[in-house]
This record gives C-alpha cells, structure tokens and sequence, in this order.
C-alpha cells in the first residue's frame, strides 16, 4: 500500500480565494477560529501541544493503550475527529436550548441530527443521482467553513465515521481538489488537527485523503455537511 505523506501545513489565507464574498460567519471560521488550533498535537507519552490543550484536552488512550495489550487485534480505537466541529460550534455559539440537541458534542451523528432539526443539514445530492444510476451531475456542494461528514455506505443516511471542517470544496463544480480541516488525524495513539488533501470524485462521491495509520485510507462516502449559515449559531 502507498505510503501516505501528510501535506504541508499552509496558511488558509492562501488557501481560499474570494474569501470577501463569504459570510462573516463563514470568515470567522477561516480566519479565526480554525487557527486556534490547527497544529495541534498530541504525542502519547509526552501530553499535547498548547493549540492540542485548547481542543482536546480530554483526550486519553491510556486505557485503550492497556487493554489492547491482552487482545491478539487491536482496536477498536477513539479518535478525536468529532472535537473540531464541536469546538467549531461552541466558539460560535450555541443558543442554551439547542445545546442538548448535540452540534457541539463530539458525537458525529449528533451533530447530523441537530442539524436535521434546525433545516441546516444538505444531504450529497450527487449521491442521491449516483443511487438513481444518474451519477455525474455536478450538484450542490458545501462552501468553506461547513462541517462535512463522510459515511461508508451506499445510504447517507447511514452511520456516519469521519466528519471536519471545509475549507476549499474545489475551485469549480467539477475541481476534485478538496482542502479540509481536520482532527483525529495521525498515526494513533499519537493524533494531530490539520489541513488535509483530499480528492473528491463526483462520479462515486468517494472522498480520499486522512491517514490514521500512516497508509492511504479507504475512500469514504460524503454524505453530506451542516450550512452553518443557517444553523442558528450566536454569532
């Protein structure tokens, strides 16, 4: 298998073109928010790193790390992809009554019904034409600062596995070059917030990119993504 080879770090800035046609919302996410922690690291052993303090401070494999000493196969693992949306959402707010519904949980499935339940969450509408057998028409696609979610199934409706942070969702309807912000990324136990490269490829709405091993992963589905404009955030 191809070794994978983590991208190299990149300001967003130069990243996203057009940033000034995108809401302020939207901005506050690029420019402000995501910053605070990408880069963030945690090494086992050795604790995380102050942008890894401000994210994921509660993360602790040590009894995974134990208890896979006894077991012939390892696993299964936690990751901490679901604490960059959730971070996302309570650095912008959310309303007190909302907050049990889970958009700020690190629940990736919580995060998808809470949207549900506020209109706010865009089914992959290509994936709906690719189960039609019509594949190949470039539909809806998020814009920068959603929060994406991937699933492994042919059903979106189905258990979600990865979700992030869009960055660069292509340049045009049809650019397969996605850039999105991630956690959980890394070899585990160890576990890094990042960019990441992906290639999205609109004819099997298959989404590639993250390593968690240090090998290229199975392409994953996109199932959809939360428009945190009509999520109704504080700010």
């Amino acid at each position: 298998m191809t070794k994978w080879f983590p991208p190299p770090v990149i300001d967003i800035a130069n990243l996203v073109p057009n940033a000034d046609t995108l809401s302020p919302r939207r901005r506050k996410v690029l420019f402000e928010i995501l910053p605070k922690v990408l880069g963030g690291t945690y090494k086992n052993g050795n604790g995380g790193n102050p942008k890894w303090m401000e994210l994921g401070s509660g993360y602790n494999p040590t009894s995974e790390i134990e208890r896979d000493k006894n077991q012939a196969k390892p696993g299964p693992h936690t990751t901490t992809c679901g604490s960059l949306p959730g971070y996302v959402a309570k650095q912008l707010g959310v309303p007190a009554n909302l907050m049990r519904d889970g958009i700020a949980s690190c629940g990736l499935n919580a995060v998808r019904t809470a949207a549900l339940k506020q209109n706010a969450w865009r089914q992959n509408s290509a994936f709906l034409q690719m189960l039609a057998s019509s594949a190949g028409q470039p539909g809806p696609r998020p814009l920068p600062g959603d929060i994406y979610a991937l699933c492994e199934t042919r059903d979106p409706n189905s258990i979600l596995v990865h979700i992030g942070i869009v960055v660069v969702p292509g340049l045009s309807p049809i650019d397969i070059n996605w850039w999105t912000a991630d956690a959980g990324q890394g070899k585990w136990p160890d576990q890094e917030c990042r960019l990441v490269q992906r290639n999205y490829e609109l004819a099997t709405c298959m989404m590639t990119g993250e390593s968690t091993t240090g090998q290229i992963r199975n392409k994953r589905m996109l199932a959809g993504w939360v428009d945190i404009d009509l999520y109704p955030f504080l700010t």
